[in-house]
C-alpha cells in the first residue's frame, strides 16, 4: 500500500547556479504568514495522523497471503533535491534546514515521533505537537519509505533583513 505524502511545490527551474532555493519556496516566490498560518501547520499533522490510522487499521487485514508473503505499508514522500550553493558552512546549514522543512516535516515523525529540531526552533509554539500516545503510534508505523523528487535547487543562506 502506498500513500503519497508531501506538500506541493510550485515554480522552480532545472538545477543551474542561477536557480537558488531560499527557504520553502524557489527564489522570487514570497510566503507571508497569513491569518490562518496555524491552520497551515495543522493540516500536515492531521495528514500524518490519518496516514498512521490507515496503516494501523489496514496492516492486520494484509497480514499474509496464501504463499506466506507479508504485505508492506509505506509512504512516498515528495521533496526537491537540494544542493548547497557553495561549500560555506552557512549554505550547508541552510540546505539541511530546507530538507527539514520539506522532507523532514513528514519523514521524521514516522522515524522519530517528532518534528525536526530546526522546525521547532523556527516555528516555536505555532508548530502543533503530538501527544505521547500519538508519538508511540506514529513512530515506526511504516515498513518502507519511497522518495520522489522532480526538481533540484541550489540552496544559499540568506540572512533576514533587519526590521
Amino acid at each position: 500500500m502506498l500513500m503519497n505524502l508531501g506538500l506541493p511545490h510550485q515554480g522552480g527551474v532545472p538545477l543551474k547556479k542561477d536557480s537558488v532555493y531560499s527557504g520553502l519556496l524557489p527564489q522570487g516566490h514570497v510566503m507571508s504568514a497569513p491569518e490562518n498560518a496555524h491552520q497551515m501547520l495543522i493540516h500536515p499533522q492531521n495528514l500524518i495522523l490519518q496516514a498512521t490510522t490507515l496503516f494501523l487499521v489496514t496492516r492486520p487485514r494484509l497480514s499474509y497471503t496464501e504463499k506466506n508473503t507479508r504485505h508492506n505499508i509505506g509512504a512516498v514522500l515528495v521533496a526537491p533535491y537540494l544542493v548547497p550553493y557553495s561549500d560555506s558552512p552557512e549554505d550547508i546549514a541552510a540546505t539541511e534546514k530546507s530538507y527539514d522543512f520539506n522532507l523532514g516535516w513528514f519523514l521524521e515523525p514516522f522515524v522519530y515521533g517528532e518534528y525536526p529540531k530546526s522546525m521547532k526552533e523556527v516555528v516555536k509554539e505555532r508548530l502543533p505537537s503530538f501527544s505521547a500516545e500519538e508519538k508511540s503510534l506514529i513512530k515506526g508505523s511504516l515498513d518502507f519509505v519511497g522518495m520522489s523528487y522532480y526538481k533540484s535547487f541550489y540552496v544559499k543562506n540568506k540572512q533576514p533583513s533587519p526590521t
